[in-house]
């Protein structure tokens, strides 16, 4: 009966989510700040601010100099691009992509891929074929489902799961694009460092062992159109000064933590969420994030 209130919930707060007022996403500016408080000092509500069974390794790998790096996305298909196609192709995303070039994308239609895809500097388009439900990228125990280290990479239409020994997804340096994706089950949903750039739309991370999302180390993010439920930390976490997130018409609720938690420097755009229903509030912020937070247009209560 519970979960059956909580469904019903989370359906009411969608609904209002969509009456809500959408505000344009503007660009994000981060201050490094010294001498880190810890966590405990955060304190809640911050004044809107008028500045507003296996563990496969694939390495598709393109030189630093690669114009498609610092030009293109994975989308940015030439005349030679082909389309891999996993199973009827390749018998899992790990050959498809040792096999794949830049320009490729690669088709997932349904099944169960027990995989944990590791990607160095890979320019790559990982696309699910069909029902997402069917489309499952399950880690091995103790590994992560996909791991990026440079490069750009997109995931869009499937679902990616782990156990609570490592995250479900870990990138640093790189670039990320993850749409349409539910990534759920790991020690963290989402673990972002060293600088990367993430942009997160219309996806779910819920039910992790602590944060659906970290952000620590210069890293970038925008989350447009998500739900972050159900884990068992802070939703959200924002560390480190020069990192920051961008987020807005996002639901983050029934998180043991607080909705959002923000401190070391780091700075939040808060614009047009739902982030009620949760243990610890909506929004904790530390001394050293104070001026760095803009928050508005919010549900909190």
């Amino acid at each position: 009966q519970q979960q059956q209130q909580q469904q019903a919930a989370l359906a009411e707060q969608q609904r209002r989510m969509q009456q809500m007022k959408i505000s344009e996403q503007h660009s994000r500016a981060a201050q490094h700040a010294p001498s880190p408080p810890p966590l405990q000092h955060m304190q809640h509500s911050p004044t809107p601010s008028p500045h507003d069974s296996r563990t496969t390794s694939a390495t598709s790998r393109s030189p630093s100099a690669d114009p498609l790096l610092a030009t293109q996305s994975p989308q940015a298909a030439g005349s030679a691009r082909r389309v891999l196609r996993v199973p009827d192709q390749f018998d899992s995303i790990t050959a498809a992509i040792q096999a794949a070039r830049p320009e490729d994308q690669i088709q997932v239609s349904a099944g169960h891929y027990m995989e944990s895809i590791e990607l160095v500097d890979a320019v790559v388009d990982i696309l699910g074929n069909g029902n997402m439900q069917h489309i499952l990228l399950d880690a091995p125990a103790g590994t992560s489902a996909l791991s990026q280290q440079g490069g750009y990479v997109r995931i869009s239409n499937m679902m990616l799961r782990s156990n609570g020994l490592a995250p479900t997804v870990r990138t640093q340096k790189g670039k990320l694009m993850i749409e349409d994706c539910n990534i759920s089950g790991g020690k963290i949903g989402i673990t972002a460092e060293n600088g990367c750039q993430m942009d997160i739309k219309r996806s779910v991370l819920c039910r992790c062992e602590r944060q659906g999302l970290y952000l620590g180390g210069t890293s970038v993010a925008v989350l447009e159109s998500c739900s972050v439920f159900e884990n068992g930390d802070h939703g959200i976490l924002v560390m480190q000064g020069a990192t920051s997130i961008d987020m807005t018409k996002s639901m983050v609720s029934y998180n043991q933590g607080a909705a959002l938690a923000i401190d070391q420097g780091a700075s939040a755009k808060v614009e047009n969420n739902d982030l009620r229903n949760n243990v610890q509030g909506p929004c904790l912020v530390g001394v050293q994030s104070q001026h760095l937070v803009s928050f508005t247009n919010n549900l909190t209560t």
